[in-house]
């Protein structure tokens, strides 16, 4: 039973936000021709899509009925949009009007044969927001002031955020005759928290449209782009004018002092005018070979292109795991990775000394552009670094004896090696500590 009714409410939802679409389309031509604002009645819609859905979920089984019943009520029901909608004389928007009516029917009746799947709500949440976008940017422009229209968008969005967690708590459900089950986890990542305030910012971006300042503001910026447009092409055309002026063109000869011509025999021969083409139709005709070169090409590389093969889930199983717990450990892990790097920065944390000047020298590494990568063995790093050290550092002299770095990076890599694979202590490392002095 419950199932049935979250298929309900995500078929409503899918309806609601694709019967919006179509209404606002069909609403953006009218008054784009009429040159007003042209709102409509949608009732009948609405009881399109709830009669469409109640009956043919009664008449699932009874084909031959169900089909003649379909005919009989959407005949009536368009009968009556007509008459008690459309205007009369307005035979287009009529037409508009009556299929808007007729895919809403069919649509609600799709619903009691496949069940909306993820898909369809992830789809209606992104139409949902793109509408939106392109009518609010219209309506902006055509300054018209209809907080209905936002209210409407902004409900439709939220809702479709509603139908996608439904469609996200059905287990084993099937699409595409592949088996995927989904559990809810509890681990929070910056992905999930950077789609959390996408989703709450629209809602919230998309109500300060309706308050006036914001709506100036807006209007005032939208302007302010499409007159940059337009100053922009205009310079465009201006070059492109100063561009074909650089070229000659053939200017007919003046018809003052012409001489008339004698007749002409029979048996003479008559030269023929020649007909100089202008110079804007050969820009024009090579810009358009040009274009359909590049159309032709783009079209056979990407009929050749062979799309990537995905792999297919056969089944996804995520465990359960409490948030608390979750945040618990994160908050544990950080703790003690803390400590870990305080107390690595000690020469006594370290079970041999060794290892302290190593890690020391990784650091100078680091610092001078030559940091570790986690695929080298300590020969590995210290042959890269002994290969990039220049020659004015490759010896120095301390307390009147004279060191070659070369060396003494060799002599920390043997000794390095011996501890680590060997457990073997070299004794003092105090020459180490001057070459990391005076590297």
């Amino acid at each position: 039973m419950m199932e049935q009714l979250k298929n309900i409410v995500k078929s409503f939802i899918i309806l609601f936000s694709q019967g919006l679409w179509i209404y606002h389309v069909i609403f953006l031509f009218t008054s784009l021709k009429v040159e007003e604002f042209a709102a409509f009645d949608a009732t009948w819609w609405a009881i399109a899509a709830a009669v469409g859905y109640i009956l043919n979920l009664l008449l699932t089984k009874k084909i031959v009925a169900g089909v003649i019943i379909n005919i009989v009520v959407i005949g009536w029901l368009l009968y009556q949009n007509w008459v008690l909608t459309v205007p009369e004389g307005i035979w287009g928007f009529g037409i508009a009007h009556s299929l808007a009516l007729l895919f809403i029917w069919v649509r609600a009746a799709s619903f009691c044969y496949q069940k909306p799947l993820r898909r369809s709500m992830l789809n209606a949440f992104e139409g949902n927001i793109l509408f939106y976008l392109i009518f609010a940017a219209i309506f902006i422009a055509k300054d018209w002031d209809n907080e209905r229209f936002h209210l409407l968008f902004i409900f439709s969005i939220g809702l479709s955020l509603i139908g996608m967690i439904l469609s996200l708590q059905s287990h084993g459900e099937k699409e595409s005759g592949q088996s995927i089950e989904i559990r809810k986890v509890g681990e929070s990542k910056s992905l999930s928290a950077m789609l959390l305030l996408l989703f709450v910012s629209i809602p919230l971006l998309s109500l300060l449209l309706l308050f006036p300042a914001v709506n100036r503001a807006v209007t005032i910026a939208v302007i302010a782009v499409w007159e940059g447009i337009k100053w922009i092409g205009g310079m465009l055309m201006e070059l492109l004018m100063w561009v074909m002026s650089l070229f000659p063109e053939s200017k007919p000869e003046s018809l003052e002092g012409m001489q008339p011509q004698p007749s002409l025999e029979m048996g003479e021969i008559v030269e023929e005018p020649i007909v100089t083409m202008p110079i804007s139709w050969l820009i024009t005709s090579v810009l358009v070979l040009i274009a359909i070169i590049a159309i032709t090409v783009l079209v056979k590389v990407l009929k050749n292109r062979k799309p990537r093969e995905g792999m297919v889930p056969k089944q996804i199983i995520v465990s359960k795991e409490s948030w608390w717990k979750n945040i618990k450990q994160k908050l544990l892990t950080l703790l003690y990775n803390w400590r870990i790097g305080m107390r690595r920065r000690f020469p006594h944390f370290y079970y041999q000394s060794v290892y302290w000047y190593y890690y020391q020298l990784q650091k100078w590494g680091k610092k001078n552009g030559f940091p570790i990568v986690k695929t080298e063995t300590s020969k590995e790093y210290i042959q890269r670094i002994i290969a990039q050290l220049p020659d004015d550092k490759s010896e120095f002299e301390y307390d009147g004896n004279k060191y070659y770095v070369q060396t003494l990076l060799n002599e920390l890599n043997r000794d390095y090696q011996a501890a680590y694979y060997g457990g073997v202590d070299t004794g003092s490392k105090e020459k180490y500590r001057i070459l990391l002095k005076n590297l």
